[in-house]
């Protein structure tokens, strides 16, 4: 029998990986976005968000492994 519990927590895990979690077209696209941007403001905003998903993915893979 499924458990309520069981249902919480595998609706947990996957809403996190839905947030965490970006198809590589994703981070190619910002990447490629990156390569052409002329605008500093913008350059930094596209370097953030690829920053931010490095960590999440770092975060994510240190938590796999406890």
């Amino acid at each position: 029998m499924i458990t309520k519990d069981t249902i919480k927590d595998t609706v947990y895990e996957l809403y996190k990986k839905a947030v965490i979690v970006l198809g590589d077209d994703v981070k190619k696209s910002l990447e490629d976005a990156l390569k052409i941007e002329e605008h500093d403001l913008a350059r930094l905003n596209i370097e953030a968000i690829l920053k931010n998903i490095e960590l999440a993915e770092e975060k994510s893979n240190q938590a796999k492994h406890r």
